[in-house]
This record gives C-alpha cells, structure tokens and sequence, in this order.
C-alpha cells in the first residue's frame, strides 16, 4: 500500500468514525411541552412540563431529569405496550423533597412512562404519564405491577 492510499483510507476512516460517533451520540433534546391533568385525581401535581430530559409537576418541588431506557414491550399488557421509558436520574433527591404529598408516590419513582392512543406522545395533544418503582422497567407485565402514579394529562397551548 502506497502512502497516498494509507493516507486515503485513514482519511475515510476517520469520516466513517465521525458519521458513527453522530449517530451514537445523545439523542437531541425535545423542547419542553406543557400539560394539565385530565382528572381531578391529579389536580395536586398541578400542570405538567416535560421534554425527552425533564419532567416537573408544579404542585411537587424540583424536577426530575430524564434519560431515554427504551420502549415498552408487548409483554407488559395493552395500557403500558409501547410506552416511552425514561430512567429518573435523579430519582432520590427528587423523591425526598416529595415523599408525603398529596397523590405522590409512597415509594421511590425510578423510572416514567409515557404514552399516546393518538400517535408519538412528542407530537400528541393527550398523553398518559405513569410513574414506575420497580428496577427492572422491561419486566413490568400488567399481571403483577402497577404504576405508583399515572394518568392523563392534555397539551396546553403554552
């Protein structure tokens, strides 16, 4: 190999390494949407503000900050099916500024579900939020758990 080649293949090398890096890299972060409860059971958490890294109830303090997990699968029945996860990253601190309020969780929230009847819950106008305390989020199956808190809430317009 010639030192023109070498210098050719590294070059498309490093552009392939660079395409690849972009693509494995974080995922682009969704601008914050706003919620409001759709049952009075919620209406103590106050309105909803969440994006692909963050999620904050106004009756609850501070915020919970979100990583993508995966998806939900089939095996965890026909509500949770398809359901975006998010690891709470955060999950202690968030639950012990918390613990004790009003239509809160009784224990820590470790992982959020979120999902749409009507599409992509980014994109929806109604969507379902459901907090999980199990460890391991693909074991869920509709049988066995349950969420410690979920419901529906409705995209406002700000």
């Amino acid at each position: 190999m010639t030192n023109r080649s070498r210098t050719h293949a590294a070059a498309m090398l490093s552009g392939v390494l660079v395409l690849l890096a972009s693509c494995a890299g974080p995922r682009a972060k969704l601008p914050v949407q706003h919620y409001v409860p759709a049952t009075t059971a919620l209406l103590p958490l106050g309105a909803l503000h969440l994006s692909n890294t963050e999620l904050q109830l106004e009756g609850l303090e501070g915020r919970m900050d979100l990583e993508f997990a995966g998806i939900m699968p089939e095996s965890a029945g026909p509500d949770m099916a398809g359901s975006s996860i998010y690891r709470v990253k955060n999950a202690g601190a968030y639950f012990k500024k918390n613990s004790g309020k009003q239509a809160f969780c009784s224990e820590t929230p470790l992982w959020v579900a979120v999902n749409s009847a009507t599409g992509a819950p980014a994109w929806s106008d109604e969507i379902w939020v459901g907090f999980l305390t199990l460890k391991d989020w693909a074991s869920f199956t509709h049988a066995a758990d349950r969420v410690c808190l979920g419901g529906d809430f409705r995209r406002t317009g700000g």
